[in-house]
């Protein structure tokens, strides 16, 4: 019943877990909001908790534009390099029920 499954079914579902994965990680991955609201201590912040935090100090002292692109990449990289990565599979799993 297992074998079944992961030599059958699993290699079908792929695409589609694959552009589940993806899109759900992207989701969490940006949770700003929810971060703000949940987390009260400093030492338990999120990247984009703590690059929000960071912005708001600039906003006193002077913009250190440099730094704070530093930041958005950091944010922005690990999930832009996944999508290159698993990008034709992405598409595979969003189209594969559009044909009939």
């Amino acid at each position: 019943m297992v074998g079944t499954f992961v030599r059958i079914a699993l290699p079908l579902a792929r695409g589609g877990l694959l552009t589940a994965l993806l899109l759900n990680l992207v989701g969490l991955w940006n949770e700003t909001l929810l971060a703000l609201v949940l987390v009260q201590d400093g030492e338990k912040q999120t990247l984009p908790l703590a690059l929000l935090g960071f912005l708001q100090t600039q906003q006193y002292s002077g913009a250190d534009y440099g730094v704070l692109f530093a930041g958005v990449a950091i944010l922005v990289l690990p999930v832009l390099a996944l999508y290159l990565w698993l990008g034709r599979r992405i598409i595979e799993g969003m189209t594969v029920g559009a044909v009939k």
